[in-house]
């Protein structure tokens, strides 16, 4: 009879085990709607300066000099395109003047994620790191080159 008890102990205690995982109450399947944000990060420097006597800009003789200029430009981009599709960019550039003739917008990182399974993704893509020193980043001019 208590051998009998201890079978039916452990059936019960493995029923309570087994039974929660593959219940699926909490698992609901609603529509899909594709997502995209984006956000403008700038780092700007508002400049001003009382010049020497003497002083040329643009060959012309100034005694003070005024500028603005973008020093840092990010857009990051992140997308769930599909359930199972996620993408994630970072476009931007260094030292945007309003007085300079370009303003050429660069691909800093570059990700596409697919899901496999809740326990498996698999992604690719392009990224400026390069270690965890410092001096081993590169400028953002040779990025994606």
């Amino acid at each position: 009879m208590k051998n009998v008890k201890n079978k039916i102990v452990k059936l019960v205690c493995i029923a309570f085990l087994i039974v929660p995982t593959l219940l699926t109450a909490q698992d609901k399947e609603e529509a899909f709607k594709p997502t995209i944000n984006w956000n403008v990060r700038a780092q700007i420097w508002l400049r001003y300066s009382d010049l020497n006597e003497g002083s040329l800009i643009n060959n012309e003789p100034v005694s003070n000099a005024a500028d603005i200029t973008i020093r840092r430009l990010r857009i990051p981009i992140t997308a769930q395109i599909t359930p199972k599709i996620y993408f994630y960019s970072i476009i931007g550039g260094n030292n945007y003047s309003f007085k300079g003739q370009n303003f050429p917008l660069e691909v800093l990182d570059l990700y596409v994620e697919y899901t496999f399974n809740k326990a498996f993704e698999a992604g690719l893509g392009k990224s400026g790191w390069q270690g965890l020193n410092r001096w081993n980043i590169r400028s953002n001019k040779t990025l994606m080159a």
